[in-house]
């Protein structure tokens, strides 16, 4: 059963039910309500004027309004909480000074004293303004936690009903206006909604990354089965927040340092997939990058911190077999490491790029493939400059081709697309023009993509049967066009649905199988993405925003289905939350998890998938 109030009634539903099957009014105006199931019992709880109404029916049979029963008991109270014990529904009243408890027995009156006498049982010394309980598993007895308006205050009592006993797990500062108690595979979790996100807290007092909401709504809660599920109320909808995956600490991070500059200041992330669905992820703070090893369900490694020495503007990776090697640019000196398989730096190299050091470095990009060289890719003008080295570290580093534009404007943004053994693209853009190159054949023109006023641009590969071809998408203006680089026709684009808005983009990404690739595309100032079907020509659902402004979004894909890593603007840019689309979720959408001209299992080494 689910008990919600609007300040005037309660209303009740039961499971899926569309409409409430029971409306209370009585002329008060109900401030809090908490409901239980206990032995067949429905228990109903309500704050009002100060006094606490009960009511409790028989839930297993037809529901009659003349079953109800009613007692309401004047003592003060703020808020309310039910919790189902082995012996009776204990009600926990939030007042002037702290928590007391009430039995409610099945059968009968409610006492008029509340449990081991009329004093608070757990003083805060100020009013409780909002209170949660959890009745623990296997009569582990009872956690309860109160805000006061100055801290949240979480106690454990191993049997309320009959002993006193209590021991205080967590005070902590906090302003917050509601708390959820409950549990999760790691254990016990507090969450408390403080203005326009969601502080969370496991029992052993370490707190998590907050949760971001777009309202202040005052209504959260876990999931009663102990799934660690959140569910929040936001606006007109209601979210629902995925435990985070426990973190292999086997290869633990490095201890941070105080920095004297901003960690929110230029956020970069980059993504390179590996081996068994695995993917590595780097973010950038400050002059500092983090390193994780992750799987579709979520961060499995945490590596080394890696220190750049100045703000990093400019930052890639990619896979070298069981290795990795990363890549931050900061000011005109790049950095290269090489990390082993436990995410530890192996070695290190530092490159100068050309060019006055006032002037940042907006992009950078890496080539690898097995037992071949490695290349780094940086903007140099209106071209693209390389450092070529073989592939093991420490082997010395030498200038490599440079790639001119033929195009007015500077280059602003690198990438490399392709198949990591076969062939491979390099593409730049610079002003209103796009030039992607096939690095396999040397001297070759590039293609171009030209376009007007371009805001954003992203690339990747189609499949077509036997071939791989690079994609270009560029959204320009309002506009969103795709291009694909081959025949006599390249740099033709095909305009997509426009996005809702009349605002252009911000940035792109091309994400997913590379039979059916998904476009997805964002503005700055918005949470919200925008995803598109490349191969239909059609806009999808947009993924609802997360409560911040996003940055920047990198992909990846595997048989788990495609993986969004959302990183947040300016004010946000600590959080990066991983995203999920699975198979089924594709489908839903109406994009087929298999392509429909399947290949054969083994095509061509230059037209193997990345």
């Amino acid at each position: 059963m689910i008990a919600t109030h609007d300040g005037r009634a309660l209303r009740l539903w039961r499971g899926e039910e569309r409409h409430p099957f029971e409306e209370l009014y009585w002329g008060g105006s109900p401030e809090a309500v908490a409901a239980a199931w206990w032995n067949g019992l429905v228990h109903l709880a309500a704050v009002e004027g100060g006094r606490l109404w009960l009511w409790k029916w028989d839930g297993r049979g037809t529901y009659a309004r003349d079953l109800l029963r009613l007692r309401v008991l004047s003592a003060a109270v703020s808020s309310v909480a039910l919790l189902p014990l082995d012996g009776a529904v204990t009600a926990v009243a939030g007042g002037p000074g702290g928590l007391t408890l009430w039995a409610v027995p099945p059968r009968g009156t409610v006492p008029s004293r509340p449990l081991h006498g009329a004093a608070p049982l757990l003083a805060t010394g100020q009013p409780v303004r909002a209170l949660s309980g959890f009745a623990l598993p296997d009569g582990r007895g009872a956690v309860l936690a109160g805000l006061d308006g100055r801290a949240l205050s979480v106690w454990r009592m191993p049997d309320p009903l009959f002993d006193d006993a209590r021991e205080l797990l967590l005070r902590t500062p906090s302003a917050g206006q509601a708390v959820g108690v409950g549990e999760g595979p790691a254990g016990l979790l507090v969450a408390v909604r403080e203005g326009s996100e969601v502080r969370v807290w496991s029992g052993s007092g370490t707190e998590h990354v907050p949760l971001p909401c777009t309202s202040h709504h005052k209504s959260l809660a876990f999931d009663p089965s102990g799934s660690g599920r959140l569910a929040v109320a936001d606006e007109t909808r209601v979210r629902v927040w995925e435990p985070h995956a426990p973190v292999d600490r086997s290869a633990p991070a490095a201890a941070r340092r105080p920095r004297g500059g901003d960690p929110r200041a230029n956020p970069r992330a980059a993504v390179a997939a590996g081996a068994a669905g695995e993917f590595l992820l780097c973010r950038s703070e400050d002059t500092d990058v983090l390193v994780s090893l992750h799987t579709p369900a979520g961060p499995r490694l945490t590596g080394t911190l890696l220190t750049h020495g100045d703000p990093v503007t400019a930052l890639d990776t990619v896979p070298d077999g069981e290795r990795w090697t990363v890549t931050a640019v900061g000011r005109r000196t790049a950095r290269v490491w090489t990390l082993g398989p436990g995410l530890d730096a192996e070695a290190v190299d530092e490159l100068h790029l050309e060019g006055a050091r006032d002037v940042p470095v907006p992009s950078v990009a890496l080539r690898a493939a097995a037992g071949r060289r490695l290349e780094l890719f940086w903007p140099s003008g209106q071209g693209v400059a390389c450092w070529v080295r073989a592939p093991e570290p420490g082997t010395g580093w030498t200038r490599g081709t440079t790639r001119p534009m033929g195009a007015s404007g500077a280059v602003q943004r690198l990438a490399v697309t392709g198949t990591p053994e076969g062939r491979s693209w390099l593409s730049a853009w610079g002003g209103d023009a796009v030039r992607v190159w096939d690095l396999a054949a040397a001297g070759a023109r590039p293609y171009p993509v030209d376009s007007v006023l371009i805001h954003a641009v992203a690339t990747g590969v189609l499949r077509k049967g036997r071939r791989t071809v690079p994609l270009v998408a560029i959204a320009s203006g309002n506009e969103v066009e795709i291009a694909e680089c081959e025949g006599r026709f390249f740099g033709m684009g095909t305009t997509l649905p426009p996005p809702p808005g009349d605002a252009p983009l911000d940035g792109l990404v091309l994400a997913g199988p590379e039979h059916r690739p998904l476009l997805a595309g964002w503005r700055n100032t918005s949470g919200r993405l925008h995803l598109w079907d490349v191969v239909a020509e059609r806009a999808l659902p947009d993924v609802e925003p997360r409560g911040y402004d996003v940055s920047e979004v990198v992909a990846a894909s595997g048989d788990a289905g495609i993986t969004l890593l959302v990183r947040g603007g300016p004010q946000a840019a600590l959080r990066c939350d991983q995203l999920l689309l699975t198979p089924e979720d594709l489908t839903r959408l109406g994009v087929p998890a298999t392509a429909a001209n399947t290949v054969p299992p083994t095509p061509p080494a230059e037209e193997q998938l990345p």
